[in-house]
């Protein structure tokens, strides 16, 4: 069984997401199962697009807002506390609020603790971060990272459409190797397309 998530897109208008959230409460158990703001973070803030933000929770449809991927803490907070996302598209800078002290011992920021707390999934796509710049190299990917602090898996999805159908068969040993992950954490970190 699958659903489909409808998408509105930040750097459209607000109208534009106000109109796909319609869309996804009138098809809302006949195929549609979420909203999801995704485009670019900086200077198209999700807030933007609060009216389709509030439209869907108010009709009780699940939503992803993409943050954190390019744009930081800021991102991600505004999609959380005012836009309320219950999963984060990306998110991987979510370790700036991450500190590792010298012996060893980690520090959650309040927004990390925050996220880590109330189990915010996090849909990581380590070849997507790496072609944005969000982090320098798949082996230096924070998805490893997170999982080793025993932080709810992150998701590994394809952010593109045309990577989906060829693209698990090479992304996920090259992520698994880069990523150093052992054949037992594979299972643990929900790789899907």
């Amino acid at each position: 069984v699958c659903g489909q998530i409808i998408c509105g897109i930040r750097h459209i208008s607000a109208a534009s997401s106000l109109e796909l959230a319609e869309l996804a409460v009138r098809w809302k158990g006949r195929g549609v199962v979420g909203f999801d703001l995704a485009g670019a973070e900086k200077d198209y803030p999700a807030k933007d697009h609060i009216e389709a933000c509030l439209y869907v929770l108010n009709n009780n449809i699940n939503i992803t807002i993409h943050a954190g991927e390019s744009f930081g803490l800021p991102s991600i907070w505004e999609a959380l506390q005012i836009c309320g996302a219950e999963r984060l598209g990306h998110g991987v800078r979510i370790v700036d609020d991450i500190t590792r002290e010298p012996d060893g011992s980690v520090h959650l920021g309040r927004l990390a603790s925050y996220i880590r707390d109330r189990r915010v999934p996090l849909e990581m796509c380590p070849t997507s971060n790496v072609g944005t710049g969000a982090v320098s190299s798949i082996a230096e990917h924070p998805i490893k990272a997170l999982h080793d602090l025993r932080w709810m898996p992150p998701l590994r999805y394809t952010d593109a459409q045309w990577e989906v159908l060829g693209a698990m068969v090479a992304i996920l040993p090259r992520a698994a190797g880069e990523l150093q992950l052992v054949f037992s954490e594979r299972g643990e970190i929900d790789f899907t397309g």
